[in-house]
């Protein structure tokens, strides 16, 4: 094909293109096809260097997602071979993440990462897209966690009864280092050790957490808030949260697993370790006094 010299209008179109729209050279190239007929992508590609076209960060990140997007991604049609993988359930991905964590840490301390707190957050002032959203009010969000609760229901089921204890015990580990005693815990505390008696503060026993074990006896001890557990006195049971109602189911079952473990319990309201501490005190020492008897 003869060359021939490019006119000011092809110049301009070529200009408004790249810098104005943001096309690559590919894109450019359908353009000036049909309109031009004797130009080659690489007589474009040409033209963009000889006049120091540049694209706008933001062009350039668009253009690299179109080129990689849909059956232009290399994965396209393709299966990860990590698919179904985590560092749960395979010790290649366990080892490589601990490793990129204590790289990662080590590059902050040595002042090698950015220090992204506070202001220096890229999102620091900034209301993030779903600000004010919910699922109940944007259809992204409901499908998107519907999506997620589906997704996560198949992997719970898919795990064995070890797998799925795993899992229980990390997230009990993880909810016991956030909790705090209450003010009827410290004090039923307290008392314990005023006394003298062993204890064992939160003793997990088949899946549940016991507020205070006497290990030396066999007996629990459970400090129940008047509104988590429904204290009878104050609550009625037509009037309940879904909070309080899993709650109460909860201790049913907890009291179920006591019996089952052959272990004494007391559970004691938040009204009467409060207004009645000496008739919990009491009932501390009668049911201490049954077990001894019964040794």
């Amino acid at each position: 094909m003869k060359r021939t010299n490019w006119s000011q209008e092809e110049i301009d179109l070529l200009r408004n293109l790249y810098e104005n729209d943001g096309l690559s050279c590919d894109e450019i190239y359908l353009v000036f096809k049909d309109k031009y007929k004797n130009r080659s992508k690489e007589s474009i590609h040409i033209k963009i260097t000889r006049y120091k076209l540049k694209h706008t960060e933001e062009q350039t990140s668009k253009i690299k997602s179109k080129n990689i997007s849909g059956d232009k991604n290399p994965m396209f049609g393709k299966e990860s071979y990590n698919k179904g993988l985590n560092k749960e359930n395979t010790e290649r991905i366990r080892v490589a993440s601990e490793k990129i964590s204590i790289k990662r840490k080590q590059m902050f301390l040595d002042g090698l990462l950015p220090d992204l707190s506070g202001s220096n957050n890229p999102m620091f002032g900034k209301a993030p897209w779903s600000f004010g959203l919910t699922k109940e009010n944007d259809i992204r969000l409901f499908n998107s966690g519907r999506a997620t609760s589906e997704y996560r229901k198949k992997e719970w089921m898919l795990k064995t009864d070890e797998e799925k204890q795993v899992v229980i015990d990390r997230l009990n580990k993880a909810m016991m280092s956030q909790h705090k005693a209450t003010k009827i815990e410290i004090k039923v505390g307290n008392y314990l050790e005023s006394e003298n008696i062993n204890f064992i503060k939160n003793h997990k026993l088949n899946g549940f957490y016991i507020d205070f074990y006497l290990n030396d006896y066999n007996i629990a001890l459970e400090c129940d808030g008047d509104w988590w557990h429904v204290n009878p006195l104050f609550f009625k049971r037509e009037n309940l949260s879904i909070a309080q109602i899993k709650t109460i189911d909860r201790d049913l079952r907890k009291n179920i697993m006591f019996k089952n473990n052959n272990v004494e319990y007391l559970r004691f309201w938040e009204h009467d370790i409060h207004k009645n501490f000496e008739d919990v005190k009491q009932k501390i020492v009668d049911i201490i006094k049954i077990k001894k008897v019964l040794n």
